[in-house]
């Protein structure tokens, strides 16, 4: 069993720089963790059991529609290991309150999912899996007080802020 803390987070003068080809804006903004956390955990399920998820604290979907879940399938599918996993999330971050709490529990996933099983999924790919996820994603696989840049994923973390 593995046992993570999903914190959400404030973006501090959010600047919209432009409209990229891609749909997403390019954007400059400081990212600050805030102690405020959803609470995951994640033990292995048994053989052909596929993901189940149980969610409390929101009314929240606990399929394919879930970050979390599309997060362990990706990086179970990466690691070549069969997705029967058990994950209770419980939500404390606020639903749709620009917090981050969605991204934070998708990346919460990917980090608890390597230690589960014992397998780093390496910082390529984690990085790259964690922005197909969401562009705030990348952010939380270390959540450190940073400046963002692109579209949020280019970090450069920030010393000396609390």
């Amino acid at each position: 069993m593995i046992e993570r803390l999903a914190p959400a987070k404030l973006n501090l003068g959010l600047s919209v720089l432009s409209r990229r080809e891609d749909g997403y804006h390019a954007v400059e903004t400081i990212f600050l963790p805030l102690r405020l956390a959803d609470r995951l955990v994640v033990r292995r399920g048994l053989a052909g059991s596929g993901i189940r998820l149980s969610i409390s604290g929101a009314d929240l979907p606990a399929d394919r529609d879930n970050l979390v879940h599309i997060a362990a399938e990706r990086a179970c599918a990466e690691l070549g290991v069969p997705a029967d996993l058990e994950i209770e999330l419980e939500k404390r971050v606020p639903i749709a309150a620009g917090l981050g709490g969605g991204s934070s529990d998708a990346a919460a996933t990917l980090l608890a999912l390597e230690a589960l099983l014992d397998r780093a999924l390496g910082e390529e790919l984690r990085s790259r899996l964690a922005l197909a996820l969401g562009a705030d994603v990348p952010f939380f696989l270390d959540p450190r007080p940073a400046v963002g840049r692109g579209v949020g994923e280019r970090l450069e973390t920030l010393s000396g802020v609390p």
